[in-house]
C-alpha cells in the first residue's frame, strides 16, 4: 500500500518544471509522511525552494566508527566535530584544546571584563600550559574517535598513526596513548622539577601550579630544552597520564601517582523517578581499564550542584574552577537524590467574579489581537514557537474559564500555524529530517538553529507545549496519525534517551553531568559553548512531562522529571549561586544571565539592559515556572531591588538600546506573584510594555491566581507526576492535580491527602483555615 502524497506535493513539482534544476533538486527526494504532516528527508540545492536557504554545519571530523552515529551537537565537546582543530574543551577543573601543536592542557584563572555597571564577566579562558605531542608524525587533524555521557576520546591521527587523548568532565587527569614512537610535552610557562620526581613519575611545578606526568614503567624521560620534555615509551606501554595536583605535596603527588594508570573508557548516567518520594535518583557510573599495577578507581570531579545532593563521598582534594569548587575523590559510581516539586499544565478558573469579568475582558481582545502577534519578529520556529506558546496559555485560560468559543478560535488559529509547517503550506516554511547531522531542523533559520544547530530545546520546547495545551483537550491530536508523530521527532531532535542512534544523539541539548543544557551547536566560541535562557530549557523539560502524561509514555514523563528537576538545580547554583558556592566577589550580580564554559556573565546576545539581562533567564512565565520559587532564584523582591539598581547605573552610564523604560515590566510583575502576588500585581500596569510571549490577559489571570492560591509549598508533594501545592499564610491550602489520561487516577499526597482524578481532568482540593475542605473538578476536554 503506497502512502498518498500530500496536497502541496503536484505543487512543489509544477513549480520545479519552471524554476531551475539547481533550486528545485528537492524533486528527486520526496518528503515523508509523518502522520497529517511531513518532513523532507533530504536537502536540496537551498532547501524546499529558496536557494538562500541555511545549511547545517557539517559534521566532518569523526572517526569511521562515529559517522554511523548522529553528531553530538550541542555539547561542550562540540567544536571537535565541525573544525579541524578544536576550540577550547572546559572540562573542569582543566581545560583542553586540539591544535595544529599537539593536545593542550590549561588550568584556567579568572579575568575580569567591566561593563556600563561594573563587573559584568568573569572568564576562566583556556590557556595553554603544556602541549603533549607525538614525536613520530605530525597529525592531519583531531576527530571525535568515542564519548560516554562526560568523557571524550579524541584522535589526532596522520595515516596509520595516532595519538588518542581521553578527557572528561570533573577529572584532573587526562590520559595519552600512541601507535608508534614517542612523546613530548611542550611547557609555555616556567617548570621546575620537584624532588619527588623519579625516572617515570614527573612531580612539575608549572606556571607555579602543581602537576604530575606518569609514564609507564620502562619508559623514559628527558629534557631537551628548558621548556620541552621528550618520552621514550616502551614498545607494550605507550601511554601517558597528565594530572594537575592540588597542592605541592609529596602526598597528593603520590595519592595520584597510584591512580594514574587508571583509564576512563566510558561514562554512563542514569535516572530513576521515585513517584511515592518525588525525587529523581541518578546514578554516575565510570568505566575504566587499568594501563598497568593493581587496578584502582579512577579520580572523579565533582560540581556543587552534585554535592548538594550526594551523601557519603570521600572527596579530599578542591580545585577552584568557572563553577565553583570541583571536589576529587576515588569513585567508581556515584549517587544523587534531588528533589522533583511537581508541576501543573494549567491552574483553575479564578474564582473572584470581579476579576473574572475582568479576564473575560481581556481575554476577547486578546482572542482577536492573536494573529497580529506572529511573525513580527520573524518566521522561523522560534518566533512562530512565542507565538504558539502566548497562544497555548490563552487556551488554558479560555478553557478552564468555560469560554469555548474563545478557546475554539485560538485552537485553529494554533492548528493553522502548525499546518503550516508539518505539511509546508507556508512555502519555505517546513522541517527537515537530516540524517547528515542526525536532527530535525526547522526552516526558515533563525539565531542559527540550522546554520549553527542552536537553541533547539529552546525553539521545540515552545511547539511542544503548544501541542500539549492543543492535546489535552483534544487527545486525538497526540495520535501518531495526527501531530504526534511530529510531535515525537520534536522530541526525539531534543531529548533521545537512546546511545549510539543515528537519527539523533543522546540528549542533545542537556549535560548530565555540569546538569544543565548548551544552546550552541557546534560550540563554535573560544569561551566554549553556552546557555543564556536557562528558563526556556526548563520550559522544554516541562514540555517533556506534558506530552508524556498525555500519550501515556511514562518513559518520556519520566525523562522530563529528571531533566526538569536537575537542570533547576543547576541554575540555582551557576545562574544565581544561591548556595553562595560559584560567583566570584568582584560579581556582584543577582544572576549571570549567560554561562559558557569558562565564562559567566550579566549580559545577552543583544543587550546590556539589566531588565532584558535579569528578564531572560524567567520568561516564558507558565504554571512550570514555580521552580522559580522553589528554592532560591534569586529571592524575589530582593532580585528586582538587584534590578532597581542597576537600572539607575546603566541609565547614568547612558549607553541606552532604544527599548521602553518599562521593557518586560509584565515579566517581572509575574515573577515577583511567585513570592507576592498582592504587591505584584499593585505594581503591575495593564497598560504598560507586554512582552512578545505574553498577553495582558495571562498576566492578569496569573496574577490574581497566585493571589488566590498563595505561594507553592513544595513541602508537600504527591507521587503523580502533575501536581501542586499552594499555601496562604492565614493556612488556607489548594492542592492541585492533573490526570491526562483516560482511566481513574487517585494522588497521594505526603501530608496524608488523597484526591481522586477523573480522567481528563484538573482537580482542584480547597482547605480553608477553619479546616473546611471543598473540591472541584474541571474536564479538560473540549
Amino acid at each position: 500500500m503506497h502512502a498518498a502524497k500530500p496536497a502541496s506535493w503536484p505543487r512543489r513539482l509544477l513549480l520545479c518544471a519552471v524554476l531551475p534544476a539547481t533550486v528545485c533538486l528537492a524533486a528527486e527526494a520526496p518528503p515523508r509522511p509523518v502522520g497529517a504532516g511531513f518532513v523532507q528527508q533530504a536537502f536540496s540545492e537551498g532547501g524546499l525552494l529558496s536557494k538562500g536557504d541555511a545549511r547545517p554545519p557539517v559534521p566532518t571530523y569523526r572517526t569511521a566508527e562515529m559517522t554511523g552515529r548522529a553528531a553530538p551537537s550541542n555539547t561542550w565537546f562540540s567544536s571537535l566535530v565541525y573544525e579541524r582543530w578544536s576550540h577550547p574543551l572546559y572540562a573542569h577543573p582543566l581545560s583542553y584544546r586540539a591544535s595544529e601543536l599537539g593536545f593542550e592542557i590549561g588550568r584556567p584563572d579568572p579575568r575580569f571584563e567591566s561593563g556600563p555597571t561594573g563587573v559584568a564577566s568573569v572568564n576562566w579562558l583556556h590557556q595553554p600550559l603544556l602541549v603533549v605531542a607525538p614525536e613520530a608524525f605530525q597529525p592531519d587533524d583531531a576527530r571525535l574517535e568515542g564519548h560516554g555521557d562526560w568523557d571524550v576520546q579524541i584522535d589526532m591521527a596522520h595515516g596509520a598513526q595516532h595519538m588518542r587523548a581521553t578527557i572528561a568532565h570533573g577529572s584532573p587527569i587526562s590520559h595519552y596513548r600512541f601507535s608508534e614512537g614517542g612523546a613530548r610535552i611542550d611547557f609555555r610557562a616556567d617548570v621546575q622539577t620537584l624532588p619527588d620526581s623519579d625516572a617515570t613519575r614527573l612531580h612539575l611545578r608549572v606556571g607555579g601550579k602543581a602537576w604530575g606526568v606518569f609514564l609507564p614503567t620502562g619508559a623514559k624521560a628527558q629534557w631537551t630544552t628548558p621548556t620541552r620534555l621528550s618520552l621514550s615509551l616502551p614498545e607494550g606501554g605507550r601511554w601517558l597520564a597528565v594530572a594537575a595536583l592540588p597542592d605541592d605535596s609529596k602526598q597528593s603527588f603520590e595519592a595520584f601517582a597510584s591512580h594514574a594508570a587508571t583509564r576512563i573508557t566510558g561514562t554512563r548516567v542514569s535516572y530513576v523517578y521515585d513517584a511515592a518520594a518525588s525525587e529523581v535518583r541518578t546514578h554516575y557510573e565510570l568505566q575504566t581499564e587499568t594501563l598497568q599495577g593493581p587496578p584502582r578507581p579512577p579520580l572523579v570531579g565533582l560540581y556543587p550542584h552534585q554535592r548538594l545532593r550526594a551523601a557519603g563521598l570521600q572527596l579530599p582534594w578542591a580545585y577552584p574552577s568557572v563553577r565553583g569548587e570541583i571536589r576529587v575523590g576515588a569513585l567508581q559510581s556515584f549517587d544523587t537524590v534531588t528533589p522533583y516539586v511537581g508541576i501543573v499544565p494549567l491552574w483553575p478558573a479564578l474564582g473572584d467574579a470581579q476579576a473574572a469579568d475582568r479576564l473575560n475582558s481581556l481575554l476577547r481582545g486578546d482572542v482577536a489581537r492573536t494573529p497580529e502577534s506572529l511573525e513580527k519578529q520573524g518566521a522561523g520556529t522560534y518566533w512562530v514557537g512565542k507565538f504558539l506558546g502566548r497562544a497555548a496559555q490563552l487556551l488554558a485560560i479560555a478553557q478552564v474559564q468555560g469560554r469555548q468559543e474563545q478557546a475554539d478560535r485560538l485552537a485553529a488559529l494554533m492548528t493553522e500555524q502548525m499546518r503550516r509547517y508539518f505539511r509546508a503550506e507556508g512555502g519555505t516554511r517546513h522541517f527537515v529530517d537530516d540524517a547528515t547531522t542526525g536532527s530535525l531542523l526547522g526552516y526558515p533559520d533563525e539565531f542559527g538553529s540550522v546554520a549553527h544547530m542552536n537553541d533547539h530545546h529552546f525553539h521545540y520546547g515552545y511547539w511542544l507545549q503548544a501541542l500539549s495545551m492543543l492535546a489535552l483537550r483534544d487527545p486525538a491530536l497526540a495520535s501518531d496519525s495526527q501531530w504526534g508523530g511530529i510531535a515525537k521527532l520534536l522530541v526525539r531532535d531534543i531529548a533521545t534517551d537512546e546511545r549510539g542512534r543515528a537519527d539523533a544523539p543522546f540528549l542533545r541539548n542537556f549535560d548530565p553531568y555540569e546538569g544543565h543544557s548548551w544552546a550552541s551547536g557546534d560550540a563554535d566560541m573560544d569561551a566554549g559553548n553556552n546557555q543564556e535562557s536557562s528558563s526556556e530549557a526548563m520550559n522544554a523539560w516541562a514540555a517533556l512531562i506534558y506530552w508524556g502524561e498525555i500519550t501515556g509514555n511514562r518513559r518520556l514523563t519520566e525523562l522530563g522529571i529528571a531533566l526538569y528537576s536537575t537542570e533547576s538545580d543547576a541554575i540555582a547554583s551557576y545562574w544565581y549561586d544561591c548556595h553562595r558556592q560559584v560567583f566570584d566577589p568582584r560579581f556582584d550580580r543577582a544572576v549571570a544571565a549567560q554561562v559558557f564554559g569558562g565564562r559567566y556573565a550579566y549580559d545577552t546576545w543583544w543587550t546590556q539592559n539589566p531588565r532584558e539581562v535579569q528578564g531572560i533567564n524567567i520568561l516564558p512565565l507558565t504554571p512550570a515556572s514555580t521552580y522559580l520559587s522553589a528554592g532560591c532564584p534569586a529571592g524575589g523582591a530582593s532580585f528586582l531591588e538587584a534590578l532597581r539598581q542597576r537600572e539607575a547605573q546603566y541609565r547614568a552610564a547612558g549607553p541606552g538600546d532604544g527599548t521602553p523604560r518599562d521593557v518586560w515590566q509584565d515579566i517581572f510583575a509575574g515573577y515577583l506573584a511567585l513570592w507576592d502576588a498582592p504587591t505584584a500585581l499593585a505594581q503591575w500596569d495593564d497598560r504598560g510594555d507586554v512582552e512578545q510571549g505574553e498577553s495582558r490577559s495571562h498576566m492578569w489571570f496569573w496574577l490574581n491566581t497566585l493571589r488566590s492560591l498563595g505561594p507553592r509549598d513544595t513541602r508537600v508533594h504527591a507521587d503523580v507526576p502533575l501536581h501542586a501545592v499552594f499555601a496562604q499564610a492565614d493556612g488556607a491550602r489548594r492542592y492541585l492535580a492533573v490526570n491526562a489520561g483516560s482511566n481513574l487516577v487517585t494522588a497521594h499526597f505526603s501530608d496524608g491527602r488523597q484526591m481522586n482524578l477523573p480522567a481528563h481532568s484538573l482537580v482542584t482540593l480547597t482547605i480553608a483555615p477553619d479546616g473546611t475542605s471543598r473540591t472541584d473538578t474541571t474536564s479538560l476536554l473540549r
